[in-house]
């Protein structure tokens, strides 16, 4: 088992992690006191613990966007999948099946796409 030795606010942590895991457990540690490091800046030295709170509950904050933003992501990646599957079923169903109809058809789904990605470059 590999130990790192993390320092935050100014005081060494030393923490066991799996082998391997040295340089993320150094990353995160980072972000833990990029969080504590605004804070201070922002309140001042509040004590240790109320600065470990707060910095737990910005990083928790940041974490629920990331995820919220992941699902509203996924979900529009899933309409543009099922828009892509049901377009070329509608239009090879279709009993007039000819090339102003499949031009017609793909100008339409072209332009659901074209929304669907300005969606997903907003989130």
């Amino acid at each position: 088992m590999a130990q790192v030795d993390i320092s935050i606010n100014g005081r060494s942590y030393s923490i066991a992690c799996d082998d391997g895991q040295e340089e993320h457990l150094t990353e995160l540690g980072s972000v833990v006191n990029d969080k504590i490091t605004s804070l201070i800046d922002s309140a001042g030295q509040i004590g240790d613990t109320r600065l470990f709170l707060m910095a737990s509950l910005l990083i928790a904050d940041d974490l629920a966007d990331s995820v919220r933003k992941l699902q509203e992501t996924e979900n529009v990646a899933t309409k543009a999948i099922d828009l892509a599957k049901v377009v070329p079923e509608t239009v090879l169903s279709s009993p007039n099946y000819d090339e102003e109809t499949i031009c017609r058809a793909l100008e339409t789904a072209a332009q659901r796409m074209e929304g669907i990605a300005e969606m997903l470059e907003q989130s």
